[in-house]
């Protein structure tokens, strides 16, 4: 302290004592915390800073969907640190999109699938961008659509923009009112009801607001000639519905529907042939009128038919729609689905289950578990819970049974695989029992087959040394480089005689063919790389020979650094 300038202080009378073990534990557990959020924030600088370095080399890739591709991956991460560097990039996209959505005049690519791949680009992009500024997206979606002819790809551009809104409704929901209306005026859109649902779940105002003029756009409806119109008022009485729904807006909607019903003469003689298709989903109905609007339901008493079951058209629709809770994962939303459809229980309640715990929520995935009403399904839930749950230490017992099933299997690439969900699964117990068991599967590669297998095989060795921190795994990935370069050299050599890597010249990303799956692989997990030894594996990324597959490479490196620490697979 001296040498700074500062005086010197006496040195404190210092009182010998015997130390306190619980107090050194303590005082060793805040250094490690300590070291390690400053190690952690040294690492978020690197990965910042390396985006930045990538952005300045998109130009150097020659292939438009390349260039937006990793250009939309820099964005997104690069926002909550440099939003006018990410909006600047995202912007910069839309004419690589627009490029790759437009048709090829050369009559040599009728096989081509770029304006598919460009269209998925754009919609991943839209997404990417909604998270961040809704109008942003919004602005984006229109400023790179395609020059279209036909009226159902017209529908499907308005498609776009309502699901646009219905990602957007928790937190612009004035804007996402705006677009549900605007799409009104030129019809009712399949992505309409779902905008419904959301705008009702977190801006209640705003949702009754657009149920209540969708159901006006519906009483112009000639429900006998257009059955996109019939399949959608279906769904709306079928899936929005109070408490959610507005009640007064709900009995208007069924007046709507018994009305037509009446005047297509539903289940008379006189009934309109092609109306049969209507009268058949309004008796699917007819239940929930029952209870709802039992003095306008009673009209149509004729309808009900004893012994005939649900249509297979609402069956069918229930089915899409409960794929479509489950594939958007909000547990809430599923629990409420499981509520209204009791029939799908069991499947919402297993995924909910399941998701609760992936997540790391083991309190709510018991709840979950707990609130099933069926008992063979909520002792099965928490079995499955039970067998997730890590043992409090890993026995000696356990580890022999280990290698006991070991014993009993044939097949190297088996045997492998065998030691590798072990050491997985006791990884978070015991770090050094992991490392041996993956030491032990490791000694078994070179008994493996050269080909795909052993490549597979060393690359998951590699992935789950360094889950456990091991140096060993970086160590893996390095020998397997030279032959993935020699791989990807020889399969961009023979591009199109098995499967089409490339495209304009450089590789697609794609997870076509047996090297696609595997730089799809590392790409999805490059986090525990980089969570073991970033520079390391920014290195190493850097050997990748394809310039485009090295800086895709070192980008998802520094998004899994800025995302946080992983959790620990589930093999």
């Amino acid at each position: 302290v001296g040498s700074l300038g500062r005086p010197r202080r006496a040195a404190p009378t210092v009182i010998t004592a015997m130390p306190n073990p619980k107090r050194s534990l303590v005082i060793a557990i805040l250094v490690l915390l300590l070291g390690s959020s400053v190690a952690s924030a040294q690492e978020r600088e690197k990965a910042i800073e390396l985006l930045q370095s990538l952005a300045t080399q998109l130009g150097t890739l020659q292939s438009p969907e390349n260039r937006a591709r990793i250009g939309a991956n820099i964005a997104d991460s690069l926002w909550p640190h440099d939003e006018k560097r990410a909006r600047a990039l995202f912007i910069s996209i839309e004419e690589d999109i627009n490029w790759g959505l437009r048709v090829r005049e050369n009559k040599s690519a009728r096989h081509d699938n770029s304006p598919i791949v460009f269209m998925k680009l754009r919609l991943d992009t839209v997404e990417r961008i909604a998270k961040r500024d809704a109008e942003l997206a919004l602005d984006f979606l229109r400023a790179t659509v395609p020059t279209y002819e036909k009226r159902y790809e017209i529908a499907r551009e308005r498609d776009f923009e309502v699901k646009l809104a219905s990602q957007i409704a928790a937190s612009n929901p004035d804007l996402a009112l705006k677009i549900g209306r605007e799409s009104l005026k030129s019809g009712i859109s399949d992505e309409l009801l779902h905008l419904l649902k959301r705008l009702h779940k977190n801006h209640r105002e705003h949702g009754v607001t657009l149920y209540k003029e969708t159901i006006q756009k519906l009483r112009d409806s000639n429900f006998s000639i257009y059955r996109t119109q019939v399949d959608f008022t279906r769904s709306l009485a079928d899936f929005l519905q109070p408490p959610a729904a507005d009640e007064a807006a709900f009995r208007d909607l069924l007046n709507m529907l018994v009305t037509a019903a009446t005047a297509n003469g539903c289940g008379k003689p006189n009934m309109i042939d092609e109306a049969e298709y209507f009268c058949d989903q309004v008796r699917d109905l007819l239940p929930g009128m029952q209870k709802i609007a039992p003095l306008q339901a009673a009209q149509l008493k004729h309808l009900a038919v004893e012994g005939k079951t649900q249509s297979w058209r609402t069956t069918n629709s229930r089915y899409d729609e409960m794929r479509r809770v489950l594939e958007m994962g909000d547990i809430d939303e599923m629990l409420e689905f499981a509520r209204q459809f009791p029939e799908f229980t069991s499947t919402i309640y297993w995924r909910a289950t399941i998701q609760a715990r992936d997540s790391g929520d083991l309190e709510r995935a018991r709840k979950i578990a707990n609130d099933a009403s069926n008992p063979e399904l909520k002792k099965q839930l928490l079995s499955l819970l039970k067998d997730s749950e890590e043992p409090d230490a890993v026995t000696d017992e356990q580890l022999a049974k280990i290698q006991i099933e070991l014993n009993k299997i044939t097949d190297v690439d088996d045997r492998i695989r065998h030691l590798a969900q072990a050491a997985n699964r006791i990884g978070a117990k015991s770090r050094a029992a992991a490392l041996k068991l993956l030491d032990q599967a490791s000694g078994m590669l070179e008994s493996e087959k050269p080909g795909k297998d052993q490549v597979l095989a060393q690359l998951a060795l590699s992935l789950l040394y360094c889950v456990e921190k091991s140096d060993r795994g970086l160590a893996l990935m390095e020998a397997s480089l030279p032959k993935l370069n020699e791989l990807i050299d020889a399969a961009a050599k023979l591009d199109g005689f098995d499967t089409h890597y490339m495209r304009d010249g450089e590789w697609n990303m794609s997870k076509d063919g047996t090297l696609g799956e595997i730089l799809t692989f590392l790409s999805l997990n490059a986090a525990p790389y980089a969570w073991c030894d970033f520079d390391r594996a920014v290195s190493l990324a850097g050997q990748f020979e394809r310039n485009e597959i090295r800086i895709m490479a070192q980008v998802k490196l520094a998004q899994s650094i800025l995302a946080g620490p992983p959790r620990r697979f589930r093999l």
